[in-house]
């Protein structure tokens, strides 16, 4: 992460405490009024507990010459913190933070690119996978509508098919996207079932925060899979 970086008084106040981002403080906001960042819910932190008991984070706040650099041992345990770390591990040896996460027993990474992309769908930022072989495989769609046009490649459907369409709309503070299938008896449209198209686990079907999918099943249905993806961003 080659952001600002944090010192020892904003990791005490904001990275160990759920629910606390430093970007929603009012001193930040006061400070930079024009700045919108990606974080926006404080437990970022607590993602990296998924796979992993023991982290290691080393950051470098700008304008600072020596880097932080804090041990956890499991989320909850006690964490150890250095002030006087040489910032040679940060990126580009400037402001940033660096996290190295040790997986735990029983945690395969075979599928890691599958997994990530069943998660990560509009990242605000690029987001990219580099594997042992070196190839950088880039993550995630620029538009909800990308996502739901690569759906119905994955069928050899095109864009310019007469049977299915993808429409958008925006409520409030989400984005909405969705298939519709045309019935043929009625000419009329409804909402395209995942079994008209899809085949697999990596549907475009839930509800997204920030372009993170936080639940695969279709939004205001229990019962059904329609192919409809909604993307919660906080701001109009």
């Amino acid at each position: 992460d080659n952001g600002t970086g944090m010192n020892s008084d904003i990791i005490q106040k904001y990275l160990f405490k759920v629910g606390a981002s430093r970007y929603q403080s009012e001193e930040f906001r006061n400070e930079n009024p024009q700045f919108h960042s990606i974080s926006r819910f404080g437990i970022g932190i607590l993602t990296c507990f998924m796979i992993s008991d023991e982290i290691l984070i080393t950051t470098l706040y700008h304008g600072e010459h020596q880097a932080c650099q804090i041990k956890i041992k499991n989320l909850q345990g006690e964490y150890f913190m250095r002030t006087d770390v040489s910032a040679e591990s940060i990126l580009e040896r400037r402001h940033g933070t660096t996290f190295v996460l040790k997986v735990r027993d029983g945690v395969t990474v075979e599928n890691l690119e599958e997994d990530i992309r069943k998660w990560i769908w509009f990242p605000k930022c690029d987001v990219c996978l580099t594997i042992d072989d070196g190839e950088e495989r880039s993550i995630g769609y620029d538009s909800m509508k990308k996502a739901m046009y690569a759906a119905l490649q994955k069928n050899a459907i095109s864009e310019s098919s007469l049977s299915y369409e993808v429409r958008t709309k925006i409520v409030g503070c989400a984005e909405i996207a969705y298939i519709v299938k045309k019935d043929e008896m009625y000419g009329s449209w409804m909402l395209c079932d995942m079994n008209d198209i899809i085949t697999d686990d990596y549907a475009p079907i839930g509800i997204c925060v920030e372009g993170v999918r936080v639940t695969k099943e279709t939004p205001g249905y229990n019962d059904r899979r329609y192919v409809v993806m909604v993307n919660c961003t906080g701001h109009q």
